[in-house]
């Protein structure tokens, strides 16, 4: 018996838990990050997946939730080298 309600019932959210699995490991091998990092890279590939249209939508899934148009121009290379910067005061 399999139980109500489960991921397993849903092939589509099953579909879909396995592509943000598959992106986040592409994203870390690809640049050489620590898997400790894991949970940075899935929400980005979450993240990256929400600003994007989908066919069934025609819409971006933010537009739909938030009402409002969202860019990609702010979207910089995941495991890119940043600084942060701290001030003297």
């Amino acid at each position: 018996m399999i139980a109500l309600y489960t991921p397993v019932q849903n092939g589509s959210a099953e579909r879909r838990n396995r592509t943000l699995i598959d992106m986040t490991r592409s994203m870390l091998k690809l640049k050489n990050v620590p898997n400790t990092l894991r949970g940075e890279a899935m929400k980005t590939v979450t993240y990256i997946m929400n600003i994007f249209p989908k066919k069934k939508l025609d819409k971006i899934p933010e537009e739909v939730w938030m009402g409002r148009k969202q860019s990609a121009k702010h979207l910089r290379v995941f495991g890119s080298l940043c600084y942060k910067h701290v001030s003297d005061a």
